[in-house]
């Protein structure tokens, strides 16, 4: 007997079902994406880790969140360079 294929999710499908998760939750942990989802936890995990590197994520005190925009204590580098900022 054979083993069965492994199922492939479309390209982009999993990035869009872990951010459509964190879009209505604030943060949340890698565990927590999994069980709301039905994804594995290293999936999720390894998608939040490439979320995270390419600036769409934050880690969070507690698991990962959207990254949102600036606050003023936190500058965007534009405005760190720019005179009189």
């Amino acid at each position: 007997m054979t083993a069965p294929a492994a199922v492939r999710t479309a390209p982009g499908a999993t990035k869009a079902t872990v951010l459509k998760a964190l879009s209505g939750a604030g943060a949340m942990t890698a565990g927590e994406i999994a069980a709301a989802t039905g994804l594995g936890r290293a999936t999720v995990s390894t998608t939040l880790s490439k979320l995270a590197m390419s600036g769409e994520l934050t880690k969070a005190a507690r698991g990962y969140q959207l990254a949102g925009p600036t606050t003023p204590s936190t500058p965007t580098s534009a405005e760190s360079e720019s005179p009189g900022a």
